[in-house]
Formats: C-alpha cells, sequence, structure tokens
C-alpha cells in the first residue's frame, strides 16, 4: 500500500486549491481499487470531491474519461497499470483540453506527459534489492540467518514535475517559483 497522505500532500502541493479529483484505474485489481478507495477516503477528509473510474480495458478510458473530465475537474489522478499506461496520451490530450492537472503514480507517466506525480524511485529500488542480494550471497551465514530487507516507501517515493505539461494542464506558477516553494 502506498503512503496516502504524502501522496495526497504532493497533489495538494502541485494544485493547491484542489476541490474536485477523478481518480481513474483499472478495475479487477484489488490492490488498485484498495489504494482508490483509500485515496477518496483521504481527499473526502480533506473535503475534496473524488469521482473513482473503473476502467475495464484500454478501450473503455476514452469513453469514461471523456464522460467524466470536465472543465470542473481540478485533477485527475492515474494509478498505475497496464491499462492507464496505455492510455495516458488520450488522457494527457482530455486534460489538456480541459485544463484538469493529470497527476500520476509512476515516474515514465511524468515522462510521457503526466504534469506530476509522487513515485517511488525504481532506480533506486533496484540498489537497494543489489545490494541486499550481494550481501546475501557473499555472507558466511546460511541465508535463513540474515534479517530479511524492508523498504520504507515514504524514503523511496518523491514528487516529479514535468513542467512542459504543467503548463498545458492549468498549473500557472513557473517552475522556478514551483520548486521554490517546495523548498528547494
Amino acid at each position: 500500500m502506498f503512503d496516502v497522505d504524502a501522496f495526497v500532500d504532493a497533489m495538494a502541493h502541485v494544485r493547491p486549491t484542489c476541490k474536485n479529483v477523478v481518480v481513474i484505474f483499472s478495475s479487477g485489481l484489488i490492490l488498485l481499487e484498495q489504494q482508490a478507495q483509500a485515496l477518496r477516503d483521504e481527499l473526502e477528509a480533506r473535503n475534496i470531491s473524488c469521482n473513482l473510474v473503473h476502467v475495464d480495458g484500454v478501450n473503455s478510458v476514452y469513453d469514461k474519461a471523456r464522460a467524466r473530465i470536465s472543465k470542473n475537474t481540478d485533477m485527475v489522478v492515474i494509478l498505475r497499470d497496464y491499462v492507464t499506461n496505455s492510455s495516458l496520451q488520450t488522457l494527457v490530450r482530455i486534460c489538456s483540453e480541459t485544463g484538469s492537472t493529470l497527476f500520476a503514480s509512476d515516474a515514465h507517466s511524468v515522462e510521457q506527459g503526466a504534469a506530476a506525480g509522487y513515485c517511488l524511485d525504481e532506480y533506486e529500488i533496484g540498489l537497494l534489492v543489489g545490494e541486499h542480494a550481494a550481501k546475501v550471497l557473499k555472507a558466511p551465514e546460511a541465508v535463513r540467518d540474515i534479517p530479511m530487507m524492508y523498504l520504507q516507501a515514504d524514503q523511496l517515493c518523491s514528487l516529479h514535475v514535468n513542467p512542459f505539461a504543467m503548463k498545458k494542464q492549468g498549473i500557472q506558477t513557473s517552475l522556478k517559483d514551483f520548486l521554490m516553494k517546495k523548498g528547494m
């Protein structure tokens, strides 16, 4: 499970006046459904309206997104999976047309047109797992005696931004001002 509070905090940093969110995710994937529910609960606790949109496949994304995303939609959140990633350019186009901000849960989507995202650093995870694997392989003791490795998701996630997409999707703050506000 991802850190819902940190995820919503990152969303609020990108679009502080956000009051209406649409979350798009694949139905049938239990983890994504749990994440979407947790995200809706946290948003509603912060008095932000949240509309969950279940999509069954790539072919259903356009129609469902077009029906739910309007000029009143401040932010569209996509939870990472094959369907949303395959439909990314469709969602980017709809968000650009409506002035809604597309917020992703993976860095690749940010690189490909989402305005921002709160994402795991997959490179860093690879380094940590590789170091642990080397430790296991080199250890003189039995594998069962080596402590299990636990990753702290909150330490491996960060806000990613796409300044070109931000402007097209309703964020009027300059990148310099945005980064200063973030404390960078």
